[in-house]
């Protein structure tokens, strides 16, 4: 791949799967599942979270379906309330590891004319191109990224 327009993104989440792992690293699922308060996002959701967006940018590349139990417990608008049946921390880290270097397979193939098309899903970027939303996806991450070491600390 030599596209300009996506090599700092793909740099950015090549290097956001080690800042994961680094985040993650020592949490055990009881401190994963901690709420700081009432109506804060759990390490663990947070985590799921990230690894579903990883899913939706996959989605806007491919006709591979969604994972609906990601979707349920992780999407945009679930309650962050996580019961038995949710992907333990441990589970959801070893998807991202087995995911991330397919979806940077994936985006290192994706064709110059696709880094200009609109996405199947536009977020609030003023670049409403495929390379904004997966910029726009990029940051939405690290910003979570962030949270994710607060809490750690925490």
């Amino acid at each position: 791949m030599n596209n300009s327009i996506a090599k700092p993104t793909l740099a950015q989440l090549e290097m956001q799967t080690a800042q994961y792992n680094a985040a993650l690293n020592g949490i055990t699922e009881e401190q994963g599942n901690r709420q700081p308060q009432q109506g804060m996002n759990s390490i663990r959701w947070i985590a799921g979270h990230l690894l579903n967006t990883r899913y939706i940018i996959r989605k806007n590349l491919t006709d591979l379906p969604t994972d609906l139990t990601l979707v349920k417990y992780f999407g945009r608008g679930s309650t962050g309330q996580l019961d038995e049946n949710a992907p333990t921390l441990d589970e959801i880290v070893q998807r991202w590891n087995s995911f991330a270097p397919e979806l940077q397979e994936l985006l290192n193939g994706v064709s110059e004319e696709k880094w200009h098309a609109a996405p199947a899903i536009q977020m609030a970027i003023p670049d409403e191109t495929f390379a904004g939303f997966v910029a726009y996806m990029a940051v939405h991450e690290a910003m979570h990224l962030g949270q994710i070491s607060i809490l750690k600390k925490l």
